[in-house]
Formats: C-alpha cells, structure tokens, sequence
C-alpha cells in the first residue's frame, strides 16, 4: 500500500488515502486501478502469481485470474470496516494500524 502514499503534494494523511482505498475496493472490479495503490514490488508479486491462479483454479485465462482476484478483493472489503488506531510518519514511510471490524 505505500505506493499511494509517494505523493507528496496529496493533502491526504496515509490514513485518509487507506480509508480511501478500501472504500474504493469496495465496488471496484478493474484490475488495473486497483493495482494502481500497490507498491511496485507488490504489483510484480501479483502479476507474477496469476499464473498460478489459472492453473491451480483450473480458469481459462490470466484475465479470468484477474477477475476472480477482484471479485473476492471486492467481496471481502465489503465485509470489513476499518477504524484507525494509530498512524506514525517517518519520512516516506507510513506505519498505520487499524481495527479490522467482521460485517459479515
């Protein structure tokens, strides 16, 4: 997640735009936006288990894979609230921790 928190001229605190991405994943089923949020290194580590995906869940395509990723993101941020307990900036690097709530 710190890749969405590079931007220094963004106004939000890391807290904000982690609030933000989970509302957003919420509804959001396009691969691509998602993985916008995502650190370099965490995108490359997705990209490169799609793969896997299709042959372990027997689908017919990496974007069927992308699909299926989605579908439960989606799925299980919707079954999730988060609280903010605390948020500590040292540089660029953001350490937040949340209270993860079941709705479901």
């Amino acid at each position: 997640m710190s890749g969405c928190f590079g931007d220094s001229t963004s106004s939000k605190t890391p807290t904000e735009t982690m609030l933000e991405y989970h509302a957003f994943s919420k509804t959001n089923l396009d691969f691509n936006k998602e993985t916008s949020y995502y650190t370099e290194a965490m995108r490359k580590e997705v990209e490169e288990k799609m793969p896997l995906y299709v042959e372990r869940m027997k689908l017919d395509s990496i974007d069927a894979a992308k699909q299926r990723y989605m579908k439960f993101n989606s799925q299980t941020a919707k079954c999730m609230e988060l609280k903010p307990v605390t948020q500590n900036v040292n540089g660029d690097v953001a350490k937040l921790e949340f209270t993860a709530i079941d709705l479901c």
